[in-house]
């Protein structure tokens, strides 16, 4: 497998030599070299390639104590052993050790190559088992994110059905909406029918300098986009105070639109202007569940309030056709 490193470790250079270059390196692997047990013991440790390639009679320090010392530091990187003809009984006492296979010298690339890729098919599949096992760890804490933040946006937009006025619906909304998405301001603007105009009708925490010009602005180009498309818009906070760096982030302001049978009637957004907190693919995600919730309460506190008038009409043209009733007949009464 390419990218793959052996660590090649013989006081030999011509065994090296040969390692590297037909055997090694034709092959697409990455080599590491020692001349000596001590080096070759310091470069497996630093290093940590995916292979090594020990001779046993070494200077300095020999192949089994190297292979002692890889134990001891709990090492699980795969060992061939090369060694001379005639020292097989010894080679054979290193399977102990954890030696995956050893070789005779003089040896062919075939050998050796054949010798390399079954020491690595273990030390692969493990690491795929622990990439796999770190992948369903993330996918796991992904999940219970997930079912969390279903939980949170579920009871918040349960909490808003019951809210049968606007404004108690908008002010919950823009408080929702900061929670959700940990950001420090919030607005909802809705569409005016009568000037197709977008009005603020809710905010939390936004700017006190916010001036009429700047609101005209924002309406104006951020959120008339958002209205426009149809869509969610991450863009740089238009309120923004002039001032130092702040580390490089971008003042984010994140709008969504609140759509009712996929007509815009209004603009819910979120600010991080002060902190400069990027807003990401998740909170659009989170703030957009949250409009929807938003746009079907604002429905319905409408049809609420337009059933309450037209009762509240019929019942007051009732009582007042009953009243003149009254009087009529008791006008009737009295004539003489």
């Amino acid at each position: 497998m390419a990218s793959e490193t052996v660590l090649v470790v013989d006081d030999a250079q011509g065994v090296i030599d040969f390692m590297e270059d037909y055997v090694l390196r034709p092959n697409g692997y990455e080599v590491l070299t020692a001349l000596d047990g001590e080096g070759g013991l310091a470069l497996a440790l630093r290093e940590k390639p995916d292979l090594i390639i020990l001779d046993l009679e070494m200077p300095k320090m020999s192949g089994m104590e190297v292979l002692k010392a890889l134990n001891e530091e709990e090492s699980d990187i795969p060992v061939i052993v090369i060694t001379f003809h005639g020292s097989e009984v010894i080679a054979a006492d290193t399977f102990r050790l954890g030696v995956k296979n050893y070789i005779t010298k003089p040896f062919k690339v075939e050998e050796m190559l054949e010798a390399i890729e079954q020491a690595l098919q273990e030390s692969r599949l493990r690491r795929d088992r622990a990439e796999l096992m770190q992948q369903l760890v993330l996918a796991n804490e992904e999940l219970e994110r997930r079912i969390k933040e279903f939980n949170i946006l579920h009871g918040i937009g349960q909490a808003m059905n019951s809210l049968l006025h606007l404004q108690d619906l908008l002010e919950r909304a823009v408080e929702a909406a900061v929670y959700v998405t940990g950001a420090q301001a919030a607005a909802v603007h809705l569409m005016d029918t009568e000037s197709d105009q977008l009005c603020l009708k809710a905010a939390q925490d936004f700017p006190e300098h916010e001036t009429e010009e700047s609101r005209a602005k924002l309406e104006e180009g951020i959120l008339r986009k958002v209205v426009r498309t149809g869509r969610a818009l991450i863009t740089e906070s238009p309120f923004s105070a002039p001032g130092p760096d702040k580390g490089g982030h971008a003042e984010a302001f994140l709008s969504v639109p609140l759509k009712i049978r996929g007509n815009v009637i209004g603009v819910l957004s979120v600010d991080n202007a002060a902190s400069g907190k990027d807003f990401g693919q998740n909170d659009k995600y989170l703030l957009s569940v949250l409009a929807d919730y938003v746009a079907i309460g604002v429905e319905k506190t409408r049809d609420f309030t337009r059933v309450f008038n037209v009762g509240l009409r019929n019942w007051l043209c009732s009582t007042m056709w009953v009243s003149l009733s009254r009087q009529a007949l008791t006008s009737r009464i009295l004539s003489p």
